[in-house]
Order: C-alpha cells, then sequence, then structure tokens
C-alpha cells in the first residue's frame, strides 16, 4: 500500500479526515496515550512512532483532525498476508461517541479496496469492552486462529505475549 487516500468518506460536522504528514508524528504519541486511557480498558502497546511514520511514507496513516487541524484519532494499517492489517486505532475521549472511529475505519477499508485487498483484519482483547463489539457492528468476525494465514498467526502470538498480557487475544476480520 503506498501513496496517498484515493477516498474521502464523511467525518462528522466540525471534523475533517486526512492522510497523516510528517509533522504530525509528535501529536499521535500523546494521542495514541490519550485514546487508550480514553478506552476505559487495558491499554494495548503503543505503536512506536517510527513504525507510524513507515505507516504514514505507505500512504496508511489516516487523522480525523477538529476544525483547527488538531489530530483527534488516527487508524495505522499495513499489509499482512494479502489482507489489510488495522495496526492502531484510537480517538481521543472529548471526541468519542461522534463516529469519528467509523469514519476511519470506513477510511482504512475503502483504501484497501482500491488496493483490491480481499479482507480487512485486527489483532485485538476480544475481552475488552469497547474493541470486540465496536469491529462486531461493522461486519468483522473472529477467526479461528488455527486457520489464519502464517503472518496473522504469528502477530497473534506476538500480541498474546506483550505486557500487559490480553484476557482474549484474537484475530478479528472481514471480507471487502
Amino acid at each position: 500500500m503506498k501513496g496517498p487516500s484515493l477516498v474521502k468518506p464523511e467525518p462528522p460536522a466540525g471534523y475533517a479526515l486526512r492522510d497523516a504528514r510528517e509533522a504530525d508524528l509528535p501529536a499521535l504519541g500523546l494521542l495514541q496515550a490519550a485514546a487508550r486511557v480514553a478506552a476505559d480498558i487495558e491499554p494495548e502497546p503503543a505503536l512506536p512512532l517510527a513504525a507510524l511514520d513507515l505507516c504514514r511514507a505507505a500512504g496508511s496513516l489516516w487523522l480525523a483532525v477538529d476544525a483547527v487541524d488538531l489530530p483527534v484519532g488516527y487508524l495505522a494499517a499495513s499489509e499482512s498476508d494479502g489482507a489489510m492489517l488495522l495496526l492502531a486505532f484510537g480517538v481521543a475521549r472529548a471526541h468519542q461517541r461522534l463516529g469519528l472511529g467509523g469514519a476511519l475505519l470506513d477510511r482504512a477499508l475503502d483504501h484497501a479496496r482500491w488496493r483490491f485487498l480481499p479482507a480487512a483484519a485486527v489483532i485485538l482483547d476480544a475481552g475488552a469492552p469497547v474493541a470486540g463489539p465496536f469491529f462486531s457492528r461493522r461486519g468483522f468476525v473472529r477467526l479461528d486462529a488455527t486457520r489464519a494465514e502464517p503472518g496473522l498467526q504469528q502477530k497473534l502470538a506476538m500480541r498474546a505475549s506483550q505486557a500487559p498480557r490480553p484476557s482474549d487475544p484474537c484475530i478479528m476480520a472481514r471480507l471487502l
């Protein structure tokens, strides 16, 4: 996945979605921490800024920004085993429940469709009260990890071994 996004889903009024810029990276570290705290769940490890920069360079790091262009939400993705893999995703507490998360996800899924990727996947803690239901409502289903592609199995094993240890690590995916 390289280049700028080819699609423009509509965010809520007063917000915009855009591709991340190099200048946004310092703010993304703070935004990741704020979004993890806002979710009221055991925090997942933050994606290093170097990894976010790789996603940005590949055209797969999107931001939700407020009226003064400050990042309030983000979604980072890459490819794994021929599918889009959602790596990091969050919205700051003051901007939640406005549809920004759904708009960011739509932007990423449309981007994957334009790249002719057949599916999207995310590795998460199914025991968390927010993430599993959010993705389920958007058509993602839990995969049998033993039948997943090797790259996803490896990423699931890595997530399961990270601190804090998830209670029920799983792969959720949907066809595009």
